[in-house]
């Protein structure tokens, strides 16, 4: 399962924060992850800065960072960033 979320606040139950869009830093590309591990089940939250935050909940992937992703800044430049593996899964199987 891999599941975008719209509204940063009020994540699954035993995450340590509320708001994961806050630990996000300013800078394109750097990111925020919270896992959940369970008896039962694991459970990632994971918050990136590509043009504006995006936010994963996933029971399936990792948050290292593979895959780039081009686009153009603020002030005109192209800016590369690199990606957790989340947001490049959910590209991938968005699409099918």
């Amino acid at each position: 399962m891999i599941l975008t979320v719209r509204k940063h606040r009020f994540w699954p139950r035993s995450m340590p924060i509320t708001d994961i869009a806050d630990q996000v830093e300013e800078e394109y590309g750097s990111h925020y992850t919270m896992k959940n591990d369970s008896i039962s089940y694991n459970i990632f939250v994971c918050a990136y800065r590509d043009q504006k935050i995006k936010a994963f909940v996933s029971s399936c992937s990792t948050t290292r960072l593979i895959g780039q992703r081009s686009f153009l800044g603020s002030e005109g430049e192209i800016v590369t960033i690199a990606r957790p593996e989340v947001a490049e899964e959910y590209k991938n199987l968005k699409s099918k």
